[in-house]
């Protein structure tokens, strides 16, 4: 099945006269994620569980790497109180190259559009979506990423039903079930380690 959705990704993207997307992965920094495969490109990653259990150390994790390579991050979060809003200041401290991060504060279904016109816009390497999203923006956002060969990244507290991503992480207490789609390689490991100072998240 895998073989024939690419060969028509092929097919739309010459009738459309864009250059073909290579998929590709990039090495995150984590070593976990890492000797899985690394960060797939274009693709989609979602991580799921409780605030405060360890996803966003997740998230500065890649987007450390991502700024390491001189790429810029997109990090959209909602405005209420859906989700755990980002602190620059912590980012800095976890390897994150302020001037190649762009925080956008979006309020509710604003979320998945800014997230799918940043991922289509080919400036940036990695896109984060950190707050709930709602059903039915799985295959949207699955062609942004492929549009501007760059990697989305989903933290929610609940999975969202339709969203097929490449590689799932599941949080809890500061464990990770580590699940990538092809080759269904499956792990449980801990939360990358920060500095001392940030160490509650």
């Amino acid at each position: 099945m895998s073989v024939a959705l690419d060969g028509l990704r092929r097919r739309i993207r010459e009738l459309e006269g864009r250059p073909p997307a290579a998929r590709s992965t990039d090495r995150c920094g984590w070593p976990p994620l890492d000797a899985a495969g690394g960060l797939p490109r274009p693709g989609l990653v979602a991580i799921t569980g409780p605030w405060g259990a360890g996803g966003t150390r997740i998230l500065l994790t890649l987007a450390a790497a991502c700024t390491a390579r001189g790429e810029r991050v997109v990090w959209v979060e909602p405005t209420g109180d859906d989700g755990w809003p980002l602190h620059p200041p912590t980012a800095r401290d976890w390897g994150v190259a302020l001037s190649h991060l762009l925080l956008v504060r979006v309020s509710g279904a604003q979320g998945a559009w800014a997230v799918e016109q940043a991922a289509a816009s080919g400036a940036c390497g990695l896109v984060v979506w950190s707050g709930g999203i709602t059903a039915g923006v799985g295959a949207r956002l699955v062609r942004a990423a492929w549009r501007g060969h760059g990697t989305i990244v989903l933290h929610s507290e609940r999975p969202v039903p339709d969203v097929r991503a490449e590689v799932s992480m599941q949080v809890q207490a500061g464990r990770v079930r580590l699940h990538r789609r092809r080759g269904g390689l499956a792990q449980a490991v801990g939360v990358p380690a920060g500095p001392e100072a940030v160490s509650w998240r």
